[in-house]
């Protein structure tokens, strides 16, 4: 999860060095003159391939599952023996709670 918000952030990084690159000769030509509409990030921002490559979504193969290999999922040897406490096997037992008892209306009603 850390990845993702690292290579979010670098993407996010390198869009805004390439606006920056892309606007600075537009900001000294637009104090000049006043465009008749706003200009659009579109018409502003002009993104290298490094970019485009990087914004698009990686590839994966389809499926659901799409490691192929036999054994995928391993247990390693000392899982396997590893013995269970007292407390654990307590803890992993469900819960059981006592059925409510409810007062007749009247009695309850008394008080």
């Amino acid at each position: 999860m850390l990845k993702e918000k690292r290579q979010v952030s670098v993407i996010m990084r390198l869009l805004r060095q390439e606006l920056r690159k892309a606007t600075a000769g537009l900001k000294q030509t637009s104090l000049a003159r006043s465009p008749s509409r706003p200009r659009t990030m579109r018409h502003i921002a002009l993104s290298s391939q490094r970019v485009i490559a990087l914004a698009k979504p990686a590839k994966r193969p389809e499926g659901r599952e799409t490691d192929l290999r036999e054994d995928a999922f391993t247990v390693s040897p000392m899982a396997l023996k590893a013995k269970c406490s007292k407390r654990l096997k307590n803890l992993a037992k469900p819960k059981t709670y006592p059925k409510p008892v409810f007062k007749r209306l009247r009695t309850a009603l008394k008080r």
